[in-house]
């Protein structure tokens, strides 16, 4: 199961924490990301993987996605949890709303989308539209897509703070 630790005091040379189990499920748990009080992860207990998260303060699990198929590659910021989903075709990218519990597609194109990362309401992925795997971003107030990064060759693992993307 998945472990946090939560830290107790931290300075320059040393890191105390409290470890606190926050799932008992035997199967595997990875890519777990954070975002306040709020940690998400890729869950393998169900027949697919599915995307799971757990409320730090009010001590509980929810089931993000339950859909056929495929969920992971998730990422967490504030409000929001991004995830490839792959129980429709090639792999698109979702976002779900913590606060009403609502997921919905944010990629439309045809193509694989996959491994996305939030900051505030900029969702960055990689695509391969053209053949080789480039980087968008979308907007999810405005649903506006742009190319970040669509040079000849491979990019791949997009990260993104505010509005810088590397």
């Amino acid at each position: 199961g998945l472990v946090l630790l939560l830290a107790g005091s931290a300075s320059a040379y040393r890191f105390e924490s409290t470890e606190s189990q926050i799932t008992t499920d035997t199967s595997d748990q990875t890519d777990p990301s954070i975002s306040g009080a709020v940690v998400a992860w890729t869950d393998f207990r169900n027949q697919g993987t599915d995307i799971y998260m757990y409320d730090i303060e009010a001590g509980v699990e929810t089931r993000v996605t339950d859909d056929p198929g495929d969920q992971y590659y998730n990422d967490i910021s504030g409000n929001y949890i991004v995830y490839t989903d792959y129980s429709v075709g090639g792999g698109d990218i979702f976002l779900y709303d913590i606060s009403t519990g609502q997921s919905r597609n944010l990629t439309s194109h045809p193509a694989q989308q996959r491994n996305p990362v939030i900051s505030g309401s900029l969702v960055v992925f990689e695509d391969d539209r053209n053949g080789d795997w480039d980087i968008y971003a979308i907007d999810i107030d405005s649903n506006q897509e742009q190319v970040v990064c669509d040079v000849p060759g491979t990019q791949r693992d997009p990260e993104i703070s505010g509005t810088v993307v590397v």
